[in-house]
């Protein structure tokens, strides 16, 4: 049984290991939002520029065309952009083995960053916003509350941790007013500290508060970065938190790192204001022809209900943005536009940049204002948005979700192609030589023990491959590789040790039948706890490490456990096989 359950298990890792042996092909795949491009048309194009892909992958809204070089990947990008402009392209990588392993949904190793090349980006995301906007939200809640009371009021101070609130006029008794809000407001602010002194009311937000706020506005950022990174296709990132405010994000394979650039670090967000006149309480904002248009200050709705969104050419020849709205968003719109038939509506478009001094402001600006004419459902279009690319990148980013903080990228590093097949071929030379470098020393010093360790060591090799390309997400690395070359030796090690306690036994006068599973049992415990403690280091650094780290603590704990697997299990079978009946003595 235990022979079955060996020999399955290498055969199951050899399977895996095999597309990782066929390598990639560079592909273009090209997204479009609504309508299909046929075929026919788009190898003719490629045709007319002497471009011919090696084959055609066409589904729903998506098609992918494989090339043989790199080359033949950005220039076909380059023709396509220009035939095909409504098409969202970006490069990709496929697997060259038989369309079987892909069925089988076995695939390539996924390679990091310094072995395929790409860009890496390290954002800085101003968690603080979150709470200032919490301020600011609880603030407009509570003068309402005021307000239904017969109070006025206003903000006499804010900062980090809460605001001030100075109640001016009162309709009716004073000190009652203020005791009866006081009594609302209490339990439905709970997570407020709420005084009073006179006519001000001091609300301070408690600071687990403020760090919950923070580190929820941190863990939304990062799922919207994840969707925009799948959105270009890019299946392979990486995408780290470091520290408290920090994400880290390794895109390998992108050779465009200005597409990513553009939506990874995009803060545009839009929401949906009525026009009010100069009796109202607004917020005054410019269009693009510089026209000032007064907005109320509560938004109808905002981005976080667009559950959908695509890009297209208008009925005049105009980008506009198709959007779909969540079920609570489509009957908040339903509700406000069966009220407002006949009046303005705006659209608002908002997103950070960084000024002269470096300091993060929002800019807003009103692309589309128009009467609503008819009752709005879930579904409707915006226009006024300047180019097909601009409704194409606000579709995406609209999609994949608005940041509620700024974002900025404060670190940009790029790799090469080039430089990542490089990399390739010196860790490749390297593990080839430590391989030659270990089969000689083992024949030479082991001889027919030897034949086994080499044999060993590349079933080894082949299981570590076979389980990087079945763990999710697994990635190598060149430090990955440097923890494949160091493995390889400590997977040595274990057979050296093997090899000296059957010596022992045969010199203490055991026939080499009986010594094999002697020295096995007696030098077991010595390798698994040798391999136990390096195994836990593995997982330290694992847990607390990031990138290069990250990557030889995977490589490094896979072949601990693989060596014990191949130097403690296969080792012997193999052997006893060979050698369980020998008679020989030393």
């Amino acid at each position: 049984m235990k022979k079955i359950f060996a020999y399955l298990m290498l055969i199951l890792f050899l399977i895996s290991a095999i597309p990782s042996f066929f390598g990639e092909k560079p592909a273009l795949v090209l997204n479009y939002s609504e309508d299909t491009i046929l075929i026919d048309p788009l190898l003719h194009t490629l045709e007319e520029n002497q471009l011919t892909p090696l084959s055609v992958e066409n589904q729903q809204y998506e098609t992918t065309l494989i090339f043989n070089s790199k080359s033949e990947q950005r220039e076909a990008e380059k023709v396509l952009s220009v035939a095909f402009p409504s098409a969202h392209s970006h490069f990709s990588f496929v697997s060259a083995a038989p369309q079987l392993f892909s069925q089988l949904g076995l695939t390539p190793i996924n390679l990091g960053l310094d072995l395929r090349g790409g860009v890496q980006f390290m954002l800085q995301v101003e968690v603080d916003d979150s709470v200032k906007g919490l301020i600011e939200a609880t603030s407009i809640n509570v003068r309402q509350q005021v307000r239904t009371e017969g109070l006025r009021s206003r903000i006499t101070g804010s900062d980090q941790s809460g605001f001030s609130l100075l109640i001016t006029q009162s309709e009716r008794n004073e000190t009652d007013s203020i005791n009866r809000l006081m009594e609302q407001l209490r339990p439905q602010f709970s997570e407020w500290s709420i005084s009073e002194n006179g006519n001000t009311l001091h609300f301070v937000l408690d600071e687990k508060v403020q760090e919950e706020q923070a580190s929820l506005a941190m863990q939304q950022t990062l799922n919207i970065m994840r969707q925009r990174i799948e959105s270009l296709g890019i299946t392979e990132a990486v995408t780290q938190r470091q520290g408290r405010d920090r994400i880290l994000i390794e895109l390998p394979g992108v050779q465009d790192p200005q597409v990513a650039k553009r939506v990874i670090g995009a803060t545009a967000t839009i929401s949906f204001h009525t026009v009010v006149d100069s009796n109202q309480a607004a917020q005054i904002h410019n269009t693009r022809d510089g026209e000032p248009v007064r907005l109320s200050r509560q938004p109808v709705l905002t981005g976080e209900y667009i559950t959908g969104a695509s890009a297209s050419m208008g009925e005049f020849g105009q980008p506009e943005v198709n959007l779909v709205l969540s079920g609570v968003g489509g009957n908040k719109m339903s509700d406000f536009s069966r009220s407002n038939i006949g009046k303005p509506m705006a659209t608002l478009y908002s997103e950070y940049h960084q000024d002269h001094n470096n300091q993060l402001v929002q800019r807003h600006e009103v692309i589309n204002m128009a009467t609503i004419q008819s009752q709005l459902g879930s579904r409707f279009r915006i226009t006024g948005i300047g180019q097909l690319s601009d409704a194409q990148d606000l579709a995406l980013i609209l999609r994949s979700g608005s940041l509620t903080v700024p974002v900025t990228i404060i670190d940009e590093q790029v790799i090469g192609p080039s430089l990542g097949e490089e990399n390739i071929q010196k860790g490749l030379l390297a593990v080839v030589v430590g391989l030659a470098l270990t089969f000689v020393s083992m024949l030479v010093l082991y001889r027919k023990f030897g034949v086994i360790a080499c044999t060993a060591l590349i079933a080894n090799m082949v299981m570590i491959i076979g389980l990087l390309s079945l763990i999710p997400g697994a990635t190598l690395t060149l430090p990955g590789i440097a923890g494949l070359v160091l493995t390889m030796g400590m997977a040595v090690d274990t057979n050296v040790l093997v090899f000296e306690r059957i010596k022992e036994e045969m010199r203490a006068g055991r026939p080499l039948a009986s010594a094999i599973p002697r020295g096995y049992k007696e030098a077991r415990s010595t390798i698994i706890d040798a391999n136990l403690t390096s195994l836990i280091t593995a997982i330290i650094l694992f847990a607390i490490g990031y990138g290069a780290v990250k990557g030889f603590a995977i490589t490094l704990g896979i072949g601990l456990i693989t060596s014990m697997f191949t130097g403690l299990l296969l080792s012997q079978m193999w052997m006893t096989k060979l050698w369980g009946n020998s008679n020989d003595k030393a």
